[in-house]
């Protein structure tokens, strides 16, 4: 999405399109469960389904997000850190499952280059796939259709 700036009196002659800039940027680590006929999507059953408290931290830049994912990968304290919920899990050598922006896009270069900054193994395989082709749901989906279809919980 885009804005348009306009200027009183010219609103014909100028309008500069103005890219929305993410302010916002999450580190999503998933708790799955799956969907089940209980769930009123039939389409749904046996797919993964990340659960509203999945912990999420939240950071104004991105250099600020990996400087925290960093933190908590090396063992840092997530008291440290403010996110949406309480936390009842170790992040110690744990990526989070995914990294978007504010406004969802999924971040694979960004997650590509934390992995290998943090020497996560296999983050340097050459038959590496980007983090969105990664692939869930028994394979039956790749993290950009699951995103797609949940990241409304995180991002609206």
């Amino acid at each position: 999405m885009t804005k348009q700036l306009v200027l009183p009196g010219m609103e014909e002659a100028l309008a500069i399109p103005l890219a929305e800039t993410p302010t916002r940027f999450l580190a999503i680590y998933f708790s799955l469960g799956r969907y089940t006929e209980d769930d009123r999507a039939p389409e749904l059953v046996n797919y993964d389904c990340p659960f509203d408290d999945s912990p999420a931290f939240e950071a104004d830049s991105k250099d600020a997000l990996v400087a925290m994912i960093t933190d908590l990968y090396n063992g840092g304290d997530q008291r440290n850190y403010s996110h949406a919920r309480p936390i009842g899990m170790d992040f110690e050598s744990v990526m989070p499952d995914i990294i978007v922006d504010g406004n969802g896009k999924i971040l694979d270069e960004l997650y590509d280059s934390l992995a290998i900054d943090l020497e996560v193994e296999g983050a340097r395989h050459p038959k590496r796939k980007p983090l969105s082709e990664t692939l869930y749901s028994l394979g039956r989906e790749s993290l950009a259709d699951l995103w797609e279809r949940e990241s409304h919980r995180w991002v609206s």
